[in-house]
């Protein structure tokens, strides 16, 4: 026997005899303890009971058991904010920072917490600029993830040309496909353009149509049009629009609330 299988063996019979000696409370502890030492990979937050791992090993009626850590709850809410597309904005676009000095801004409030409380259906708000329409529909977005939603963000004026550019090609449904299946779907800036073009019309029929015939999903929409004014460009759209929603939000302030922001600063 060489000398490395010597100090193996030796190595082992130190185990085996101290593992004879350990009680089964003992032992249990030790096995516990070895696997709650183990450090995990999992991220968006740092836990020091689970050392990331997202589970933690516990003594049940005698038996080794890996139960879920505390930590699970924030970490998916977490996970579902990044993949919603709006982690730079949830934390500053909340219920308690939005501006309530005038009734219609009260008024505004009022109905979008009303919705993110017992959401179902559609909601739409509709105003001027920096009248704060996406703060309202983002902060409802945010309650919604806390209640383990899945949120989807689409930013017209930004993801619809990706979209637009795919139609026609073999890829244009697995792309387009994510954004009619969400649990719950935020446009942002809907129709957000100076023309609306017949490849808009058709792309916003494409996704707001699947989601119109399955009254499981929640949409939310924000945009500078009012239903009438969608109405106007596409019968088809704006009247789908109109019966799916649950809540219709106007903020019909003048003053564009992100300049005087900016100004009393």
């Amino acid at each position: 026997m060489d000398e490395t299988l010597a100090k193996f063996a030796e190595g082992a019979r130190k185990v085996v005899g101290t593992l004879e000696q350990m009680s089964p409370d003992d032992w249990m502890r030790e096995q516990i303890n070895a696997l709650n030492s183990r450090p995990g990979s999992l991220k968006y937050i740092d836990c020091p009971k689970c050392m990331n791992r997202g589970e933690v090993a516990v003594n049940e009626n005698g038996h080794v058991v890996m139960k879920e850590c505390s930590c699970m709850v924030k970490r998916r809410a977490m996970r579902r904010m990044y993949e919603s597309g709006l982690s730079d904005v949830i934390t500053r676009y909340t219920f308690k920072n939005f501006q309530t000095v005038e009734q219609w801004q009260k008024t505004a409030l009022e109905k979008c917490q009303a919705f993110s409380g017992d959401p179902s259906g559609w909601l739409v708000v509709t105003g001027t600029p920096g009248t704060g329409k996406t703060h309202l529909c983002t902060a409802v977005c945010g309650e919604l993830i806390k209640r383990g939603l899945d949120v989807r963000y689409f930013l017209w004026r930004t993801d619809a040309p990706v979209l637009k550019a795919y139609a026609g090609t073999v890829e244009y449904e697995e792309k387009v496909r994510p954004f009619k299946t969400a649990k719950v779907l935020y446009i942002d800036d809907f129709w957000k353009s100076k023309t609306v073009t017949d490849a808009d019309v058709n792309l916003a029929f494409d996704i707001l149509n699947a989601r119109y015939n399955n009254t499981s999903l929640i949409t939310i929409i924000s945009s500078e049009k009012t239903i009438e004014e969608i109405l106007d460009v596409d019968q088809a759209i704006g009247s789908r629009i109109y019966e799916r929603k649950a809540v219709y939000v106007k903020t019909n302030g003048k003053a564009n609330w992100r300049l005087r922001d900016n100004e009393s600063n």
